[in-house]
């Protein structure tokens, strides 16, 4: 299941399979261990990152 380019580029008009999405790409970085348990997670950088996936 692959989560890019799958969230809009607010989280109030995200739709719940695309907030799904988003919690299994964040859920994957942590198992990972490319995001640390515990890490502070800079929102606007990830909103960032998901919108220029849409439009890139």
């Amino acid at each position: 299941m692959k989560a890019t380019a799958a969230v809009s580029s607010t989280p109030a008009d995200a739709s719940p399979d695309r907030k799904a999405l988003l919690a299994e790409a964040l859920r994957r970085r942590i198992l990972s261990m490319e995001l640390a348990p515990g890490a502070v997670v800079d929102e606007l950088a990830l909103c960032d990152e998901w919108v220029s996936g849409i439009s890139g």
